[in-house]
């Protein structure tokens, strides 16, 4: 069973070794691809960044997928 990024509490991800920090942070994305709000948050944070950074520059990465808090477009923005 695998954690929420946010809240590190348990969640219904079974993988418990992951071969990239990429494939932890997609396996806990939702069957469209996206992160709750929080484990986006999270997840910005943890890079030293907030939405407020984001959205002063999109770094490339499309908005809508941005905002949809896409897993694989927040981590292309962080440089992933």
């Amino acid at each position: 069973m695998g954690a929420s990024l946010a809240t590190g509490q348990p969640t219904t991800h079974h993988k418990h070794m992951y071969a990239t920090y990429e494939d932890q942070v997609l396996d806990h994305a939702d069957h469209c691809g996206n992160l709750t709000a929080a484990d986006a948050t999270k997840l910005l944070s943890d890079h030293g960044f907030t939405w407020d950074d984001v959205h002063a520059c999109n770094n490339g990465v499309s908005w809508s997928h941005l905002e949809d808090c896409n897993a694989e477009a927040l981590l292309a923005w962080l440089g992933y």
